[in-house]
């Protein structure tokens, strides 16, 4: 592969079972945060799987090094397609643009996320902490994807003063009388129209430390999966093409 000119990190291959193949399929990666959503999804692959309408012959994740899980019942010559195909979409990840700001440490930082919110379910209860997922999981498209995960607060209120010519042209009759034009700035939220809910959920909503947290939690992975919604048909193309 690289002979030929692509470059991707090294690869962790992993031959697994069917049902577990339906789970990272709903999940999105192997361990994250827990919610029915992701049962539903599972339900819904493990139906089609089962009845013959659909095959999973593998998935490959967006980390450094990456991940790669083939079906164990994948025959030798499906595999060399597989492998073939999964250098590809991770060369596709290394060097496309969309994926340059991802954080290519998403399966283990998932996993924490994943203790964090046990943690709240445990403390607060499933039905509480569920409710708050459901609203920020209705949101999570809702992002500005080229401000990046980490932003700064709205300017604070200020009132800028500006000299300004009283009238046009005065230079040229020698009359320099010059006005103070104040304006003031930050005394509206937002300032302008905002794309990322979550974020302006996350700065200036009334909710507690916790929730701010879980809603912080679903923005990051969403800013994660955003560049594979975008470039979906190029990715798969790019793989198809090289196996």
């Amino acid at each position: 592969g690289r002979s030929l000119g692509l470059d991707f990190f090294d690869i962790i291959f992993e031959e697994i079972p069917q049902d577990f193949m339906f789970e990272i399929a709903a999940y999105g990666l192997p361990t994250r945060v827990q919610h029915w959503s992701y049962g539903k999804v599972y339900g819904r692959q493990k139906v089609h799987g089962e009845m013959g309408l659909s095959k999973i012959y593998e998935i490959v994740l967006n980390n450094d090094p990456g991940y790669a899980f083939h079906l164990d019942t994948n025959t030798d010559v499906a595999n060399l397609l597989v492998y073939a195909h999964v250098l590809a979409h991770v060369d596709f990840f290394k060097n496309n643009t969309y994926f340059a700001k991802t954080d290519r440490n998403m399966v283990n930082v998932a996993v924490e996320h994943a203790h964090r919110v046990d943690e709240y379910i445990d403390r607060y209860g499933l039905d509480t902490v569920e409710q708050l997922m459901d609203m920020a999981f209705a949101l999570d498209r809702h992002i500005d994807f080229h401000k990046g995960v980490a932003r700064k607060p709205y300017p604070a209120r200020e009132i800028i003063e500006t000299e300004r010519k009283t009238r046009d042209y005065a230079d040229l009759f020698h009359e320099e009388g010059f006005a103070i034009e104040r304006k003031v700035v930050g005394d509206t939220l937002p300032p302008h129209p905002e794309k990322d809910f979550l974020w302006f959920l996350m700065q200036y909503a009334p909710i507690e430390t916790w929730e701010r947290d879980v809603v912080e939690i679903v923005r990051s992975e969403s800013y994660y999966f955003f560049p594979e919604f975008e470039t979906l048909f190029m990715n798969e193309g790019w793989a198809s093409y090289w196996h």
